[in-house]
């Protein structure tokens, strides 16, 4: 094997082509060919080079120490010559194409498959939950879960504000009116309008200005403010100028409404 080795080098450097003679030609484009079919696109003659000597030889090591020994076109010449005789060695034992075949195999896939037999030897501890459990769990899981967008992330402001009390002020008014409707109806002896009347004539002069003074405010704001709302129907004040505007308006005419309402006997 040696003097096949010894042989094969020394035709190969005595053609003075630069490429080897007839023997190393054939090998040169047969592996020229598989490349080219496995990828599609002829590689380069270092490309050729590196990456066949890198396998065959499986020293990287002594490939880099050959570069920096030889200038880089006598290194790949070097590398060339040893592939080749590495190439028909294998090829005497019928292992040239499998060898190939891995050595060409990229490197991602090579780590896969190595990933994939390390992984699956592990041994892996299942255990069972009954439903409840995994519902218990689930629920921790959501209590540590923040609310996004969270309400106070939001900055205060007299547009947003003025909206919000403007249903609120509207529900409430609605809830009560109904309420009272709803209980006349059952009983209409203990809330018809004599008995209401006398029920808040006896009360102290405190109580029925504080009571005053709770329903006429949401009265005045929500009665004020929908007519903010009926000029925005007419397109007035929808910029936001226009919108800061009549909003401070209807706050200052609520204030005045309802200390008149509450005053007025």
């Amino acid at each position: 094997m040696v003097v096949v080795l010894a042989l094969f080098i020394f035709t190969d450097q005595g053609s003075g082509d630069g490429h080897g003679g007839e023997v190393g030609d054939y090998f040169e484009a047969e592996l020229v060919g598989e490349r080219k079919e496995t990828f599609g696109v002829l590689p380069t003659c270092e490309e050729l080079t590196c990456a066949e000597f890198d396998y065959f030889t499986r020293f990287p090591d002594a490939h880099r120490d050959l570069h920096h020994t030889f200038h880089c076109p006598d290194a790949h010449r070097y590398c060339l010559l040893i592939t080749r005789a590495k190439m028909m060695l294998t090829r005497a034992v019928g292992l040239g194409p499998a060898l190939r075949k891995v050595a060409f195999t990229p490197n991602l896939t090579r780590n896969q498959v190595m990933l994939r037999n390390i992984v699956g030897r592990r041994s892996i501890q299942v255990q069972s939950l009954p439903p409840s459990a995994n519902l218990e769990i689930l629920n921790k899981q959501r209590l540590n879960r923040p609310s996004s967008p969270h309400f106070t992330i939001y900055q205060p402001q007299l547009t947003w504000l003025g909206s919000i009390a403007n249903r609120v002020t509207g529900a409430g008014l609605s809830v009560l009116l109904y309420s009272f409707s709803i209980a006349y109806l059952i009983a209409p002896g203990t809330f018809d309008s004599a008995h209401v009347v006398e029920v808040i004539a006896g009360l102290p002069e405190s109580v029925k200005h504080a009571g005053k003074a709770i329903l006429a405010a949401p009265f005045a704001f929500h009665s004020l403010n929908g007519l903010r709302h009926l000029g925005w129907d007419l397109v007035k004040f929808i910029t936001v100028k226009g919108a800061y505007v009549s909003g401070y308006i209807v706050l200052g005419a609520t204030a005045v409404s309802t200390v008149a309402l509450t005053l007025w006997k």
